[in-house]
Protein backbone atom coordinates (compact mmCIF):
# COMPACT_ATOMS: atom_id res chain seq x y z
CA UNK A 1 0.00 0.00 0.00
CA UNK A 2 1.50 3.35 -0.95
CA UNK A 3 1.62 6.33 1.41
CA UNK A 4 -1.12 8.34 -0.35
CA UNK A 5 -3.51 5.40 -0.13
CA UNK A 6 -2.66 5.02 3.55
CA UNK A 7 -3.42 8.71 4.24
CA UNK A 8 -6.69 8.54 2.31
CA UNK A 9 -7.84 5.42 4.14
CA UNK A 10 -6.83 6.83 7.53
CA UNK A 11 -8.79 10.03 7.02
CA UNK A 12 -11.81 8.08 5.71
CA UNK A 13 -11.70 6.03 8.90
CA UNK A 14 -11.66 9.22 10.98
CA UNK A 15 -14.58 10.68 9.06
CA UNK A 16 -16.61 7.49 9.53
CA UNK A 17 -15.83 7.57 13.24
CA UNK A 18 -17.10 11.16 13.40
CA UNK A 19 -20.42 10.24 11.83
CA UNK A 20 -20.91 7.33 14.21
CA UNK A 21 -19.86 9.13 17.36
CA UNK A 22 -20.23 12.89 17.56
CA UNK A 23 -20.11 15.03 14.45
CA UNK A 24 -19.98 18.36 16.32
CA UNK A 25 -16.99 17.35 18.44
CA UNK A 26 -15.17 16.00 15.40
CA UNK A 27 -15.78 19.21 13.42
CA UNK A 28 -13.98 21.23 16.11
CA UNK A 29 -10.82 19.09 16.02
CA UNK A 30 -10.76 17.96 12.39
CA UNK A 31 -8.66 20.90 11.24
CA UNK A 32 -5.92 19.85 13.67
CA UNK A 33 -5.70 16.25 12.45
CA UNK A 34 -2.63 15.14 10.61
CA UNK A 35 -0.83 11.93 9.74
CA UNK A 36 2.91 11.49 9.48
CA UNK A 37 5.34 8.73 8.61
CA UNK A 38 9.01 8.55 9.48
CA UNK A 39 11.55 6.12 8.03
CA UNK A 40 15.27 5.64 7.38
CA UNK A 41 17.18 7.31 4.59
CA UNK A 42 17.37 6.20 1.00
CA UNK A 43 21.01 5.66 -0.02
CA UNK A 44 22.07 7.73 -3.01
CA UNK A 45 19.07 10.08 -2.89
CA UNK A 46 19.70 13.82 -2.57
CA UNK A 47 18.27 15.71 0.40
CA UNK A 48 15.22 17.74 -0.55
CA UNK A 49 11.70 18.69 0.49
CA UNK A 50 8.51 19.47 -1.38
CA UNK A 51 4.80 20.14 -0.94
CA UNK A 52 2.26 18.04 -2.82
CA UNK A 53 -1.49 17.61 -2.88
CA UNK A 54 -2.95 14.16 -2.34
CA UNK A 55 -5.18 12.41 -4.87
CA UNK A 56 -8.40 13.63 -3.22
CA UNK A 57 -7.22 17.27 -3.41
CA UNK A 58 -8.16 17.73 0.27
CA UNK A 59 -4.80 17.34 1.98
CA UNK A 60 -1.45 19.04 1.64
CA UNK A 61 1.56 16.71 1.96
CA UNK A 62 5.04 17.82 3.02
CA UNK A 63 7.63 15.31 1.85
CA UNK A 64 11.19 15.56 3.25
CA UNK A 65 13.90 13.18 2.05
CA UNK A 66 17.27 12.35 3.61
CA UNK A 67 17.44 15.07 6.25
CA UNK A 68 19.16 14.50 9.58
CA UNK A 69 16.94 14.54 12.65
CA UNK A 70 18.53 17.87 13.62
CA UNK A 71 17.69 19.30 10.18
CA UNK A 72 14.09 18.07 10.51
CA UNK A 73 13.78 19.90 13.84
CA UNK A 74 15.34 22.96 12.23
CA UNK A 75 12.84 22.86 9.39
CA UNK A 76 9.91 22.54 11.81
CA UNK A 77 11.08 25.34 14.12
CA UNK A 78 12.13 27.75 11.36
CA UNK A 79 9.05 26.88 9.25
CA UNK A 80 10.61 25.42 6.15
CA UNK A 81 14.21 26.60 6.49
CA UNK A 82 16.94 24.09 7.25
CA UNK A 83 19.71 25.56 9.38
CA UNK A 84 23.32 24.94 8.24
CA UNK A 85 25.09 22.09 10.05
CA UNK A 86 27.64 24.46 11.57
CA UNK A 87 24.82 26.34 13.32
CA UNK A 88 23.39 23.25 15.03
CA UNK A 89 24.68 22.49 18.55
CA UNK A 90 24.26 18.86 19.61
CA UNK A 91 25.23 17.56 23.09
CA UNK A 92 27.90 14.87 23.48
CA UNK A 93 26.40 11.43 23.17
CA UNK A 94 23.50 12.56 20.95
CA UNK A 95 25.49 13.20 17.79
CA UNK A 96 24.84 9.79 16.28
CA UNK A 97 21.06 9.80 16.89
CA UNK A 98 20.49 13.40 15.79
CA UNK A 99 22.76 13.07 12.73
CA UNK A 100 21.02 10.00 11.32
CA UNK A 101 19.28 10.70 8.04
CA UNK A 102 15.58 10.01 7.69
CA UNK A 103 12.69 10.60 5.36
CA UNK A 104 9.57 12.23 6.75
CA UNK A 105 6.10 12.83 5.33
CA UNK A 106 3.20 14.68 6.94
CA UNK A 107 -0.30 15.25 5.58
CA UNK A 108 -2.79 17.80 6.90
CA UNK A 109 -6.00 19.40 5.70
CA UNK A 110 -5.34 22.17 3.17
CA UNK A 111 -7.28 24.60 5.39
CA UNK A 112 -4.73 24.01 8.14
CA UNK A 113 -1.57 24.32 6.06
CA UNK A 114 -0.36 27.33 8.10
CA UNK A 115 0.13 25.04 11.09
CA UNK A 116 1.83 22.13 9.34
CA UNK A 117 5.24 23.01 10.79
CA UNK A 118 3.80 23.11 14.32
CA UNK A 119 2.33 19.67 13.68
CA UNK A 120 5.70 18.51 12.36
CA UNK A 121 7.47 19.79 15.49
CA UNK A 122 4.94 18.05 17.70
CA UNK A 123 5.42 14.73 15.89
CA UNK A 124 9.23 15.05 16.07
CA UNK A 125 9.05 15.68 19.83
CA UNK A 126 6.95 12.51 20.02
CA UNK A 127 9.61 10.52 18.17
CA UNK A 128 12.53 12.07 20.12
CA UNK A 129 11.13 12.98 23.55
CA UNK A 130 14.50 13.13 25.29
CA UNK A 131 15.55 16.46 23.79
CA UNK A 132 14.58 20.08 24.16
CA UNK A 133 15.37 22.35 21.24
CA UNK A 134 15.80 26.14 21.28
CA UNK A 135 16.97 28.82 18.89
CA UNK A 136 19.70 31.01 20.41
CA UNK A 137 21.48 34.08 19.08
CA UNK A 138 25.24 33.88 19.58
CA UNK A 139 27.58 36.52 18.18
CA UNK A 140 24.79 37.76 15.93
CA UNK A 141 24.11 34.32 14.41
CA UNK A 142 21.16 31.96 14.96
CA UNK A 143 21.96 28.56 16.43
CA UNK A 144 19.69 25.58 16.96
CA UNK A 145 20.64 24.17 20.37
CA UNK A 146 19.69 20.64 21.48
CA UNK A 147 19.77 19.76 25.19
CA UNK A 148 18.87 16.63 27.10
CA UNK A 149 15.62 16.96 29.00
CA UNK A 150 16.18 16.55 32.70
Amino acid sequence: MNIKTFFSLFFCFLLNFAVLENVDAFAKISSKLHVYTFWGCTPGMKSNHSFDTDESQRFQVLDVKNYSVAQLFSMAILEGISMPKENIVIPNGALRELSERHCYRIAAYKSNINEIYKMMLSSLHGEFPGYSVTVEIRSGKKFLVFKYKS
